[in-house]
């Protein structure tokens, strides 16, 4: 089923976007908010974080048509505006670079009101109203606004997500029958290998700048 939220979050990277990118989204007339830029991310090349905030649920194949004329990464759909929000500072990461506040540019009256913030629940009610199964969706990868491993592609990029499924998927098929429950173990390696495979999906699926794409390896040299 196609996934639709009124609130999604995509990277772009300044030397790979579409020249006038950010004129070009406030033409939109979305409502969006755009980090400054991050420079100081480990193992990243600077780049732009943007959140964009619909009216309603918008489907990814929606977000995907904007975003592939930006030339940006694939989007990521988000439940908290106010943390996605937050996500632009790494001010819900207190261990990484604090980006000031003050330099991200709102686009189109985007808002974060003072409701949505009252309304944003704390660590322990998070925990409390994720009810994901143990397998695809773990409840501890899952508090806050966007799983564990949507975060990791932002932060890291496609490749670094690539090799981190490649080598869990390992891990578990390894462990299988020698610690905890052989079929869960079955169960994690698979979601792995399917996950890494969604990442190597054609370019119809998963949008990514050319140059990007130039860079990556075969299938091939995965395996």
């Amino acid at each position: 089923m196609e996934t639709k939220k009124r609130n999604w979050v995509f990277t772009i990277y300044p030397n790979k976007a579409t020249s006038g990118w950010m004129d070009a989204l406030e033409q939109t007339g979305l409502a969006c908010a755009i980090s400054p830029l991050r420079d100081r991310e480990f193992s990243m090349e600077p780049h732009f974080l943007v959140l964009l905030h619909y009216d309603g649920p918008t489907s990814s194949n929606v977000v995907k048509r904007l975003t592939g004329l930006l030339n940006a990464t694939r989007p990521h759909p988000v439940d908290s505006l106010t943390g996605a929000y937050y996500l632009l500072t790494n001010k819900n990461s207190p261990d990484k670079y604090q980006y000031s506040e003050r330099d991200i540019v709102k686009l189109n009256g985007f808002s974060i009101t003072k409701k949505e913030k009252q309304n944003e629940p704390n660590e322990e009610q998070s925990e409390e109203m994720q009810d994901h199964e143990c397998v695809n969706h773990p409840a501890h990868y899952n508090y806050g606004t966007i799983e564990c491993i949507d975060a990791m592609e932002i932060m890291f990029g496609k490749r670094a997500v690539i090799e981190f499924c490649k080598l869990n998927a390992f891990k578990y098929i390894w462990r299988e029958g020698h610690k905890g429950n052989p079929e869960e173990d079955r169960q994690k390696a698979e979601w792995y290998i399917e996950r890494m495979e969604q990442y190597l999906d054609d370019d119809e699926d998963y949008y990514y700048g050319a140059d990007e794409r130039d860079d990556e390896c075969d299938c091939e040299d995965l395996y």
